[in-house]
Order: C-alpha cells, then structure tokens, then sequence
C-alpha cells in the first residue's frame, strides 16, 4: 500500500531552536520527520517549479534524510 501527501506550495519552514554553535547547511540540509508505523520507506521529491516538470528524487528507509548536493538547490 502505498500513500502521501502535498505540501500547499506556500508551505514554509520554521526554525524551532538551533543548539549554540550549530548551523544549517544551504548545500546539505538534513530533513527530518516523525516515523510511521508499518512504513518501511519514504521517498521525497524535489523541484525547481511548482509544475515540477523536472524533478529528481531519492528515497530512505529512515526518518530523516541529509540532501546530497547534487543537483545542487537553488535558493
């Protein structure tokens, strides 16, 4: 069985709380979310446009997942 979802693309993200001395990577950044039970993989999907006619993607068996680099994100 397979599900998902769609974030609304106004969606943001926030910040909670950064340990001192920790930073976030723009070129690696970690994604991260709370398990589910009796799923064993998450795939996520990333895009330059809200069409995302030319998207790329990787998938995990984890709940979180550090971005490659490669393609790089443009900001």
């Amino acid at each position: 069985q397979m599900g998902g979802f769609i974030t609304p693309a106004s969606a943001s993200l926030t910040i909670q709380k950064l340990a001192n001395g920790e930073s976030i990577s723009l070129t690696n950044p970690v994604f991260s979310w709370d398990p589910i039970e009796g799923v064993s993989a998450f795939s996520l999907r990333f895009a330059e446009n809200v069409e995302f006619s030319d998207s790329w993607g990787f998938k995990t068996g984890a709940s979180s997942f550090e971005y490659p680099g490669d393609p790089p994100l443009a900001f």
